[in-house]
C-alpha cells in the first residue's frame, strides 16, 4: 500500500486549492486504508483523515481542500 501525492509546485498566500493523492493497493485483497493529510503553514479545510476502500491491485484518488498560509515554505504530508 502506498500513496502518491499530486501537488502544485507553488501556492500563493491565501490560495484555496484541491490537492490529491492516489492510494495504491498492490495486494491481492481489497483494503480499507486510512489516509491522512498534514499541513504546515496552511490549513486542510475538510476532514484531514478518512478511510477509503481500495480494490485488490487497484488505486483510488483521495481529494482534500487546502488553503495556503503565509509566504514562505509549506509542508504537506500525505500518509496511508
Amino acid at each position: 500500500v502506498m500513496i502518491w501525492p499530486m501537488l502544485p509546485r507553488t501556492f500563493t498566500e491565501g490560495d484555496e486549492v484541491r490537492v490529491f493523492g492516489t492510494v495504491h493497493n498492490l495486494t491481492d485483497k481489497e483494503q480499507a486504508i486510512r489516509v491522512h493529510l498534514k499541513a504546515e503553514n496552511g490549513q486542510v479545510m475538510d476532514a484531514a483523515e478518512r478511510t477509503v476502500a481500495v480494490p485488490a491491485k487497484g488505486s483510488v484518488p483521495v481529494y482534500w481542500t487546502y488553503k495556503a498560509g503565509t509566504r514562505g515554505f509549506t509542508d504537506l504530508l500525505m500518509s496511508a
